[in-house]
């Protein structure tokens, strides 16, 4: 092990220097409640399904077959909603996942006594694969399809229209029993807006904590968040954890069989909002 971790820094580095000379754009996409309950700290989130490509798509190599669904009212806002489902299997020595994610406004506005109706509407469709380069360590990419549709009731400026972009993203993950390391890249084939470094320590199923520093090109900023999770029962979790707005997010998990299900709830200025998730394993 001593002799990998040099390696592993030097890969970290090398991936931490592509973003930070890159310079370019993409968007968060969270869409898993047992990562919201943690602070969104999901870049070392190991044992999910498919929807960890919208976190690191080194992942993917500790998923089960299997397929989730996601659901929240986005801040308690009637029409903000999101929703997501994914799926994960394997081939062989190559761990596949794909995700459809669905955004939506419906945004209210008063023209000259009429109540008028604007739409805003985004879809992804993901593609990730990842595999075991060596012992602990393993490597993945995904690449998505994203499709903005806006429709304003009386567009005086023009601000309709559809707008289709392509982009990708890298991660590595480095996993022992009780340390894991991850260090991703998002936006590529497209605009950058961030990288992720994040650690994870403590036994998965057991008790972990884990903490993550990203740097938003855009904003030029860097944003620190986390959370814990404790395994009180085989099938029961407990979660907390503090987004990068330094709001407080808490949840749990609960399974039985092949069925799972998670929630997570956080506080942010503009509304508190819940978030669900529920998983089937093939």
């Amino acid at each position: 092990m001593r002799k990998q971790v040099p390696v592993i820094l030097m890969i970290f580095l090398i991936m931490l220097c592509v973003c930070i000379t890159a310079g370019w754009a993409s968007e968060e996409m969270p869409n898993s409640a047992r990562a919201m309950a943690l602070g969104n700290a999901g870049s070392t989130l190991i044992g999910g399904y498919g929807e960890v490509l919208t976190y690191n798509p080194a992942l993917l190599t500790s998923t089960r077959p299997g397929a989730t669904i996601f659901y929240t009212n986005k801040y308690a806002i009637p029409g903000f909603d999101e929703q997501s489902i994914s799926i994960s299997f394997r081939t062989g020595k190559i761990y596949w996942g794909s995700m459809i994610i669905k955004d939506e406004a419906i945004l209210l506005e008063e023209i000259q006594g009429e109540t008028c109706e604007n739409n805003w509407d985004n879809l992804k469709i993901g593609l990730g694969l990842s595999f075991n380069a060596r012992d602990h360590l393993s490597l993945g990419c995904s690449f998505w399809s994203n499709i903005q549709d806006v429709s304003i009731a009386k567009d005086a400026d023009n601000l309709s229209g559809k707008d289709n972009n392509f982009f990708a993203s890298v991660g590595l993950n480095y996993n022992v029993k009780r340390v894991g390391l991850s260090a991703v890249i998002e936006g590529i084939l497209n605009d950058f807006s961030q990288t992720k470094l994040a650690v994870r320590l403590g036994k998965p199923g057991s008790l972990v904590a884990l903490a993550e520093i990203k740097y938003e090109f855009g904003e030029q900023r860097f944003n620190y968040y986390g959370g814990i999770e404790s395994w009180i029962a085989p099938n029961f979790a407990l979660r907390a954890g503090v987004d990068q707005a330094g709001m407080f997010t808490a949840g749990l998990g609960a399974g039985k069989g092949s069925l799972g299900f998670d929630y997570a709830y956080s506080l942010h200025p503009a509304g508190s909002t819940h978030y669900l998730s529920s998983s089937y394993s093939f």
